[in-house]
């Protein structure tokens, strides 16, 4: 096979693994990362400067957390222009307001065609090639067929969506969803209440979704219950292990800054329950999520709150 030249900004364990997926594909891969000593895979480039790495590719893939999107992408600004394409794979939601990584790219840079990878994306999974499938949307139909050409083999499908908005809203949301999943496993709860957490979960982020002009039923898709099929479990979930800590008794600062990997859950927590404050929208699981993470101590008594509440109509 023979891909394309893409560049992976970002190397973490998602960033190394997608490095090592796109290397498959045949194609030529450049990584920028700030830390110099990170090993990358044999047969990628490295990138001494984001000037460098923006000039090796037009395709970008942006694997920074959420929390240092901002800043990154400033820098990149003066790199790039309206040729390059970009397509990030954050979980989060800028604080306060809760602004989705697009938007900042189009706020920090001139790169205009913009999407976001989501899904059930296990690093050591996509590294040992065991089957996969990811979902790329954007507005722009050429930003997920040039995803789709550097990336899909015959390990890892590779879907397109054209609800851009809509995926990195569901992507963002599902971590609340394992950091609960989580918290009811510490409490002590079994499968069938991880079940529950994930079903009301699901239920409450769709009001979010459709309450912001997105599409409710993209939750039902590998952005939404792909990616929660595999972090309600705490398969390689930072947000999930966080819940389990915070439920163990640990303090929710503390907790997060021992995760080896970034924990967006506790952000995008705030920012929906905020959110939801203002326009009247029902999500008790997230306003619970949001207080925990803030300091209130939790307690096996307070799983109920995590459910739902009282049960009434299921959606």
């Amino acid at each position: 096979m023979s891909g394309p030249a893409v560049t992976i900004l970002g190397a973490g364990p998602f960033g190394r693994a997608l490095a090592q997926v796109a290397l498959r594909r045949g194609a030529e891969v450049t990584v920028w990362s700030r830390r110099a000593d990170v090993p990358l895979p044999a047969g990628a480039t490295r990138a001494v400067s984001l000037a460098e790495a923006a000039r090796a590719s037009r395709l970008l893939f942006f694997c920074a957390p959420a929390a240092h999107a901002r800043q990154l992408l400033r820098a990149l600004g003066d790199a790039v222009d309206g040729d390059h394409l970009l397509v990030h794979a954050a979980r989060g939601l800028e604080a306060p307001r809760g602004t989705v990584l697009s938007e900042i790219v189009r706020q920090e840079t001139p790169i205009r065609r913009v999407g976001v990878l989501a899904g059930p994306l296990v690093p050591r999974e996509l590294e040992a090639a065991i089957p996969s499938a990811i979902v790329v949307a954007s507005r722009f139909p050429e930003v997920a067929a040039a995803a789709q050409e550097a990336l899909a083999q015959d390990a890892l499908r590779v879907y397109g969506s054209d609800d851009l908005v809509g995926v990195e809203l569901s992507a963002a949301l599902m971590t609340v969803v394992a950091l609960a999943a989580g918290l009811a496993a510490g409490f002590g709860g079994g499968v069938s209440t991880r079940a529950l957490v994930v079903a009301r979960g699901l239920a409450q982020a769709a009001r979010v979704l459709e309450a912001l002009g997105a599409k409710g039923r993209t939750l039902s898709g590998l952005g939404g219950v792909g990616e929660v099929f595999v972090t309600a479990q705490g398969v390689e979930s930072p947000d999930y292990d966080l819940g389990v800590a915070i439920a163990k008794g640990a303090d929710a600062a503390t907790a997060r800054a021992t995760l080896a990997r970034t924990s967006e859950g506790p952000s995008v927590a705030k920012c929906v329950a905020a959110l939801a404050a203002a326009r009247g929208i029902k999500v008790p699981l997230f306003s619970a999520i949001a207080e925990f993470v803030d300091g209130k101590r939790p307690d096996p008594t307070e799983l109920r709150a995590l459910l739902g509440g009282s049960a009434a109509s299921e959606i």
